[in-house]
């Protein structure tokens, strides 16, 4: 069973972390995945800023990083399962 919250499925709340529009491919989903990684990775954001981040902009960051892979995870699987019931 896939989880909701408001009324929204697991695989849209996915496609709006990433940006998604309702029709999405793997490509789309890991193009969106890298972009965000880039942008939210602890490292990255260090390296962007020249500083090094406060403690709780390490959490936020992390926080953040990891609602981008749980994203990128649940619109894999979401397409693995449109991917096996789909008639041949």
């Amino acid at each position: 069973k896939i989880p909701t919250a408001g009324g929204k499925t697991a695989e849209t709340i996915y496609r709006y972390i990433l940006s998604l529009p309702e029709e999405y491919n793997r490509e789309s989903v890991e193009e969106a995945y890298k972009h965000l990684a880039l942008i939210w990775h602890t490292d990255k954001i260090e390296k962007h800023l020249k500083r090094k981040l406060l403690p709780d902009e390490v959490e936020f960051s992390k926080t953040v990083f990891r609602l981008i892979q749980k994203a990128k995870e649940g619109l894999d699987e979401a397409l693995s399962k449109k991917k096996s019931v789909r008639p041949e």
